[in-house]
């Protein structure tokens, strides 16, 4: 186009060309490397066809020129800032892809050329892209499926500098990268296009935060994305220095490296919503295939992998790095671990689906603390569908369905909630859970917790609720219903818990207690339990190595249900290990009587029992003080007067008459010693 050519306008050139012919017909009469102004090209003369000649204003009123591509931008002058030019697309074989308005700014002399939003022209001209709400990568010079990391990572820098603050992949697109980073700046990046991996990197997508050398001021929301690790990057999304941020409704996919994480929370991280996200892994089979493989990871600074416990001292707890991170409604499905969270301050998992993990469905350890872990759906897990572990203190886990019925073809942990190692504050709640765990619920060296309100459906192959002092790689033979396990020193007893409320079936013990390994069982209430199914190997189990380790603090005040088949109870130091029993069906019942026969029966359960031979009774063994009996004595039946063990009245024995059972001796056990308080004749 030459200078003595008439005006055009705009309107007129687009009804005639469309855009791209309008563009193309621009660029064939010659503006590109002819140093003419664009003025100039688009309407002849050198004030612009502004000079009071054209009587035609709305021609003359037209807008900018146009560019086929960028390449075309970059060849082209301006006459003045704010001349603007129409890109019709980033190359001349994508119109409509990537290109937009640009304004020429002539004051500016410095700004670089970074291939999206400032194009720098042969002459100088600084060409600004007028909007950038959002960038999209496309406009740096991404082309669907092709490897696009320059063109990716300079949108996303731009990003920072803009308005908008916003970058969204193109839905539908695939974007073929190797590992971008998200700067500071930057307040969201979103869109349904797939960023796949095309190098083996450690993390796909990263906010820069202090570990990668940046600041801990990121606030990013991560929305819709569909990340493809491709087997190729370890990590979908990690966060690193990111606060008062969301990462929803993305999908990761293609994880299949050992150690990695769908998505990543890392260290100097607060108030982060991980929502309505979708996470898929390979299957970690058999297991072992993988060391880890999180859905995903929440991680802050940690004393030691067992948060410091693991030399026998108190809890560690380091300085606070990672605060308030909420994980809810997402879907994980296959992996190691589903949720995997260390060292965190406040959390919640809640409403999350979590199927196939081959060790844990939702892992909290080392050093959690005030965590809540409710509404979860755990599906599938092969060692615990919640495990809560190392120095974690105040965690609630209430109300999520729990099943796995291939949990028990590992010899694991195996126990759909599990919580050891100096765990203090805990309550586990109102939870149904079903499949072939061999422990319900399992607590060890635990204090300050409460199960309650729990329905245990299948029922555990060892226990309902397991609770034990320590960790034994040989366990005693008389602990029947406890595992042997990896011996690692911990410093606390296990104490100051409840048991209530809770709904038992299945035919194994409802409740195994045991104290071993020099570590006491003590303060321990229960209550208001219910027992289904009559043939139940036991009701309440009781195991301790020494009396001393279970003080005398167990009271149990209402176990009911149906009445076991057979003694239901079971404590290898008798009444010693209950401080109160009462209301407990089969055990303190006085709806029924229980038959006894030798010189010193067992009376470990009561109140009302029967002498059942011609036996000469001289102590009633397994009792306890405060304990009331009522005997009744059969025909030749007899109780010795002794005044170290049974004082009778009168100092003299008592022997059952001719007629079977009209005998009853009522006693109360005090200072070790049983003394009569009534009788019927």
């Amino acid at each position: 186009m030459s200078e003595a050519k008439a005006p055009i306008s705009r309107r007129k050139a687009l009804a005639a060309l469309g855009m791209a012919g309008a563009a193309i017909s621009l660029l064939a009469s010659g503006v590109s490397g002819s140093g003419i102004s664009v003025s100039k090209a688009v309407y002849g003369g050198e004030n612009n066809g502004n000079n009071g000649n054209n009587k035609n204003n709305e021609e003359e009123c037209c807008g900018p020129v146009m560019a086929a591509s960028i390449e075309q931008l970059r060849n082209t002058a301006a006459a003045g800032s704010g001349d603007v030019v129409w890109v019709v697309g980033y190359y001349a074989d994508t119109p409509g892809s990537g290109g937009g308005a640009f304004l020429a700014d002539l004051t500016d002399t410095t700004t670089a050329d970074n291939g999206g939003t400032a194009i720098v022209a042969a002459d100088g001209t600084r060409w600004k892209r007028i909007d950038t709400s959002p960038l999209a990568p496309e406009m740096f010079g991404a082309r669907n499926g092709e490897y696009s990391q320059a063109a990716c990572q300079a949108g996303l820098l731009a990003a920072a500098g803009t308005a908008s603050r916003s970058f969204r992949f193109t839905d539908g697109f695939v974007y073929r990268v190797a590992s971008l980073y998200i700067p500071s700046g930057v307040a969201k990046v979103y869109g349904r296009g797939e960023i796949r991996a095309e190098s083996v990197v450690d993390q796909l997508l990263y906010t820069k935060g202090p570990i990668f050398g940046g600041t801990a001021d990121i606030r990013c929301d991560i929305e819709e994305l569909y990340v493809n690790c491709n087997g190729k990057a370890r990590q979908g999304i990690l966060l690193n220095g990111v606060s008062d941020s969301t990462v929803s409704g993305c999908t990761v996919t293609g994880l299949s490296v050992s150690g990695g994480n769908g998505i990543r929370v890392a260290t100097n991280c607060s108030n982060i919503d991980l929502s309505g996200n979708t996470i898929r892994m390979s299957k970690d089979n058999p297991v072992g295939t993988y060391v880890t493989l999180n859905g995903i990871l929440i991680t802050a600074e940690i004393a030691s992998d067992y948060g410091g416990v693991d030399t026998a001292g108190a809890p560690v707890y380091p300085a606070v790095t990672t605060t308030d991170i909420r994980c809810s409604g997402n879907r994980i499905y296959d992996g190691t671990h589903g949720i995997h969270v260390r060292g965190l301050v406040r959390g919640e998992m809640s409403g999350n689906t979590i199927n196939g993990s081959s060790h844990r469905n939702i892992n909290l350890s080392p050093a959690c603390r005030r965590i809540a872990v409710y509404g979860n759906q755990l599906h599938n897990a092969r060692s615990s569908g919640v495990n809560v572990a190392w120095g974690c203190e105040r965690v609630i886990v209430e109300g999520n369905v729990i099943s796995s019925y291939v949990s028990s073809a590992e010899n694991t942990d195996d126990a759909a909630i599990q919580v050891y190692k100096d765990g203090t504050g805990i309550t586990i709640a109102n939870n149904n859970i079903s499949g072939d765990w061999k422990y319900g619920v399992f607590l060890s060296q635990v204090k300050h917790f409460t199960v309650t309100g729990n329905n245990f459906i299948d029922g555990g192959s060892l226990a309902n609720i397991g609770i034990e002092t320590d960790f034994a790689p040989t366990v005693p033979a008389a602990a029947i219903y406890s595992k042997a396990r990896s011996a690692v020193a911990a410093a606390t007893d296990t104490y100051n818990g409840t048991i209530s409320g809770n709904v038992h079936g299945g035919t194994s013990a409802a409740i195994s207690l045991a104290a071993f390994g020099g570590k006491s069982l003590r303060e321990i209430g229960i209550g208001t339990e219910t027992v289904r199914g009559s043939a139940r190997s036991h009701v309440l189990y009781v195991y301790a190595d020494a009396a001393s380790l279970i003080p005398g603090s167990i009271d149990v005040s209402g176990i009911g249900g149906s009445y076991p088949s057979g003694a239901g109870y079971y404590s290898s130091i008798g009444r010693a290990a209950f401080g109160r029993i009462a209301d407990a069906v089969g055990f303190e019942d006085p709806t029924r009587e229980i038959v006894v026969t030798g010189s010193t029966p067992s009376v470990f359960r009561g109140p009302n029992i029967a002498v059942g031979d011609a036996s000469t009774i001289t102590d009633f063994v397994d009792g306890a003080n405060g304990q009331r009996l009522s005997v009744r004595l059969f025909a030749g039946a007899t109780i010795v007067n002794d005044d170290g063990k049974i004082r009778l009245k009168g100092a003299a024995n008592i022997t059952g008459d001719s007629t079977a059972g009209r005998k009853i001796v009522t006693f109360m056990r005090r200072a070790n010693i049983w003394f009569e308080e009534s009788r019927n004749f």
